[in-house]
C-alpha cells in the first residue's frame, strides 16, 4: 500500500470518527433541547388544563354530595375532546383509581409515578410502541385525592430526532465523498514529489546515473530533491572515476603488452642470432649491446607506461632530447623489420632538439615507424624532417605507402582498431600503437595531425610547443 493511500485511510477514518461523534452530539443536544422545550410547553398546557379542571370540578361539587366516577367525567370530557385533536390526552384518578381517561391505550399505574402533593411527576415513557410525555400532579383545593395526568403523544419529537439523525448521516456521507475526492487530489499532489524521487531512484538503480529530479518547492520535498540531486551527482562522479580507473588499468595492461612486444621480439631475435649464427666478435658485441639496451628500455618503459596510465605528468622527466638520437634508437629496435623490407630512411633535421621524455618519445617514433614499415611494400621509403615554426618545432614523418581513406582517419586512434582487418594481432599489432602515441603527445603538449590519401601515402605531423 502506497503512502498516500495510508495517509488517506488515516485521515478519512479520523474525520469520520470525529464527524460522527460531533454530529451525534449536535443531534443529541438538539434532541435534548427539543425535549426541554417540549416539557416547558407541556408544563404550561398541563398547568392551564389543571387549573381549568380544578375550577370546573369545584363548581360542580356544590351540586353533589360527593364527587365520584359517575358525576365527574361529564365535566372533564369537553376538555378531553378538545385536546385530543392535538394528541393530548387527559386521565383523572381519584384515590388511585381512574375516574376518566381519553387515552385509548393502557393507563399507567399511579404507583409507577412516585410524587407527593405539591409536586409534579414528569417523564417520557414508551407505551403501546410510542413515546409519550407524562405530567402528573394533584388537583388544587380539593379535599378528595384527585390526580390529573397529562399525556401527550410525542411522535413528532421522535420523528424530528430520526429526521435529524438521518440528515446528519446523509450530510456525513456527502461530506465524506467530497472530502475523499479533495483529500485524494491533495495527497496525490503532496506525494507527487515522492513518486518523482522514487522513479528517479529506480532509474539510478538501473544505471541511469544522469537522472535528476526537478522539484522547485521550498518545503522539505524541495530540500530533499536538492540533496537527492547532489547525491546523484556524487554517485555519477564516483562511478565515472571508477570507470576511468578501470579503463586506465585496462589501458595500462594493453599498452604494456603492446609496447613490450617489439623489445621482446628484438631481444629474442638478437638472442637467436648469438646462438645460431656464425658472427664475428664485433657483431656479437653489437647484438649484446642491443639486448642490454632493449632490456633497459623494457625496464624504463614499464615504469613510463605505469606513469602514463595514471596520467601524472608531474612525474614525467622532461629534458632536452636530440631528435636524431631518438630516431636512431627506434631504428635499431626495428632493425630486423627494416632490413626484411629494405626500407629507406631519408632524414632532414633543421631543428634537432625537443623537450620531452626520451623513453616515451622513443616509443612515439617507434610506433610511427613500425606502422609505416608494416604498411610499406619492399623498398619503401620513410621521410623524416624537422623545422622551426616560430617558437614551435614541427617533426614530419611521411611514407609512400598505400595510404588510408578519410573515413578511416577518424578511427585510427581508437584502441584495438586496425584498418586491415585481415592482419592478425600477432603480425599486425593489437591496434594500440596510435592510441598510445596520442597519449604521449598529450603528455608533451604536442599537437598530432595525420593526413593520408589512398595510393599516395600517409603524413604524420607532430607540433612540439616550446614551453
Amino acid at each position: 500500500m502506497k503512502f498516500w493511500q495510508k495517509a488517506f485511510i488515516c485521515v478519512i477514518v479520523c474525520f469520520l470518527i470525529g464527524f460522527d461523534i460531533t454530529s451525534y452530539m449536535i443531534v443529541r443536544k438538539n434532541y435534548e433541547m427539543s425535549k426541554a422545550n417540549e416539557i416547558a410547553t407541556a408544563d404550561n398546557e398541563h398547568y392551564t388544563i389543571r387549573k381549568s379542571l380544578t375550577e370546573r370540578i369545584l363548581s360542580a361539587s356544590q351540586y353533589y354530595t360527593s364527587l365520584n366516577p359517575d358525576n365527574v367525567p361529564q365535566y372533564i370530557e369537553p376538555y378531553a375532546m378538545y385536546y385530543q385533536t392535538q394528541k393530548i390526552y387527559i386521565a383523572l384518578y381519584q384515590n388511585n383509581v381512574p375516574v376518566y381517561t381519553s387515552f385509548t391505550g393502557d393507563l399507567p399505574q399511579l404507583s409507577d409515578m412516585p410524587f407527593v402533593f405539591g409536586e409534579k411527576y414528569v417523564q417520557f415513557r414508551n407505551m403501546d410502541g410510542k413515546q409519550y410525555l407524562l405530567i402528573a400532579s394533584y388537583l388544587d383545593n380539593l379535599e378528595s385525592d384527585f390526580v390529573f395526568v397529562y399525556i401527550k403523544d410525542e411522535e413528532n419529537l421522535v420523528k424530528h430526532w430520526q429526521n435529524s439523525a438521518n440528515y446528519a448521516i446523509k450530510i456525513g456521507a456527502a461530506v465524506s465523498v467530497v472530502l475523499s475526492v479533495i483529500l485524494i487530489l491533495m495527497l496525490l499532489g503532496l506525494t507527487r514529489p515522492i513518486s518523482i524521487l522514487n522513479k528517479a531512484a529506480g532509474e539510478i538503480a538501473k544505471g541511469n546515473y544522469q537522472k535528476r529530479v526537478t522539484i522547485k518547492s521550498r518545503d522539505e520535498f524541495g530540500e530533499f530533491s536538492r540533496i537527492f540531486d547532489n547525491m546523484a551527482d556524487n554517485i555519477e562522479t564516483h562511478i565515472e572515476k571508477l570507470s576511468h580507473i578501470t579503463e586506465e588499468k585496462q589501458r595500462f595492461i594493453d599498452n604494456l603488452s603492446h609496447e613490450m612486444r617489439t623489445p621482446v621480439a628484438a631481444v629474442l631475435g638478437y638472442g637467436e642470432l648469438l646462438k645460431n649464427a656464425d658472427i664475428g666478435q664485433e657483431e656479437r658485441l653489437m647484438a649484446i649491446d642491443y639486448i642490454i639496451n632493449q632490456s633497459l628500455r623494457l625496464q624504463n618503459l614499464s615504469a613510463k607506461l605505469l606513469q602514463l596510465s595514471s596520467m601524472k605528468e608531474d612525474v614525467i622527466k622532461m629534458e632536452a632530447v636530440y631528435i636524431g638520437s631518438i630516431i636512431e634508437r627506434a631504428q635499431n629496435t626495428l632493425y630486423r623489420l627494416i632490413k626484411e623490407k629494405n626500407i629507406v630512411f631519408e632524414i632532414n633535421l633543421k631543428a634537432e632538439m625537443v623537450i620531452g621524455d626520451i623513453d616515451l618519445l622513443e616509443s612515439l617514433f617507434q610506433n610511427f615507424f613500425e606502422n609505416a614499415i608494416r604498411a610499406l611494400s619492399q623498398n619503401g621509403k620513410i621521410k623524416i624532417c624537422s623545422e622551426y615554426a616560430g617558437d614551435d618545432i614541427i617533426v614530419t614523418i611521411e611514407d609512400n605507402g598505400p595510404g588510408m581513406p578519410q573515413s578511416e582517419l577518424q578511427k585510427i586512434f581508437e584502441p584495438f582498431y586496425r584498418i586491415d582487418k585481415a592482419r592478425t594481432r600477432t603480425h599486425g599489432g593489437a591496434g594500440l600503437g596510435l592510441s598510445i602515441c596520442r597519449q604521449i603527445c598529450d603528455i608533451h603538449n604536442a599537437e598530432l595531425v595525420i593526413t593520408s590519401e589512398p595510393e599516395k601515402g600517409t603524413q604524420i605531423q607532430i607540433n612540439f610547443t616550446t614551453l
